[in-house]
């Protein structure tokens, strides 16, 4: 099936959107404002509900709720049949970033990342506020340097949260918000954990690998020698490799134990977005509306 759930030319709107699935529901926010819950088999529209502005990230789904973060910086949560149940402001920054973080949870609370580099933990179920960190800082000598903005979604892991602005510094925070470590590296995408270490893709094209435990670099590796300007996506696990793509023609498996390159292969077109791994095989959505398979 295939459904059209927003209306407008997608060419007038930069943030992405996202979607998600739980229990035969698929949940969709659009570029264009909309928050649709759609059925799984049929492409039925359940609800939708139309905001005035765009969604910069995907929906997040815990515990039954769904919390979402909308283009003006604002924290909504919608119970399973689209009612709004709570909602919470976030501090507004203009940035130049076309996407942004999306929400999170663990242990009955909701992490909201907002435009301004700031996190708030909240309550699921009535949106209290326990307690909200920022970025202080950002790298000095280029045109971003203002932009505080996060440069992919947080990640929660066993020893805390972890968060990274695109304009350079990353922190670790303990669930009740407390820093145990920050560092000047900043990123372009989500960060991607592998056991107790982090490895981050600053907007320059280095590849970084952090100590979780210490917050130390162990080793970078520059992926972008020709120096061109390339977007970079969500780095992924396959087969206990990295593997990296960006908008240029190329995928590149990385070791990430001393980030030798294992691998690199020119696609057939530009990719779109980050790529995902099932049962061993690497798929890769094309801006020709195509996938590539490996």
């Amino acid at each position: 099936w295939s459904r059209k759930v927003h209306s407008g030319n997608p060419k007038n709107y930069s943030f992405p959107g996202g979607l998600a699935y739980n229990e035969g529901r698929l949940f969709l926010s659009s570029r264009s404002g909309t928050l649709a819950a759609l059925n799984a088999s049929t492409g039925e529209i359940l609800w939708k509900y139309s905001f005035s502005q765009p969604f910069r990230s995907y929906p997040l789904i815990y515990r039954k709720n769904i919390y979402v973060v909308s283009g003006d910086d604002l924290g909504v949560a919608f119970s399973r049949d689209g009612k709004i149940l709570w909602s919470i402001s976030g501090d507004i920054q203009t940035t130049s970033v076309s996407k942004s973080a999306s929400p999170l949870a663990n242990d009955g609370k909701v992490f909201f990342p907002f435009s301004s580099g700031s996190i708030h933990a909240t309550d699921f179920k009535d949106g209290r506020n326990f307690w909200t960190r920022s970025f202080n800082s950002a790298s000095i000598g280029g045109s971003s340097s203002l932009i505080t903005d996060f440069g992919g979604s947080p990640v929660i892991t066993k020893r805390g949260l972890l968060m990274a602005s695109f304009s350079g510094q990353t922190l670790f925070l303990d669930l009740n918000g407390k820093i145990l470590w920050e560092i000047n590296v900043g990123t372009s995408v989500s960060p991607l954990i592998i056991e107790d270490d982090a490895f981050l893709i600053e907007k320059n094209g280095i590849l970084v690998r952090l100590s979780l435990k210490t917050g130390e670099v162990i080793w970078s590796r520059n992926l972008n020698k020709k120096n061109k300007r390339i977007e970079y996506f969500d780095p992924i696990l396959v087969n206990g490799n990295i593997v990296i793509t960006g908008n240029n023609k190329f995928i590149t498996v990385i070791s990430p134990e001393d980030g030798t390159i294992q691998k690199v292969k020119r696609l057939r077109g530009i990719p779109s977005s980050s790529p995902i791994s099932y049962k061993g095989k690497v798929y890769i959505p094309l801006s020709n509306r195509r996938v590539q398979i490996f």
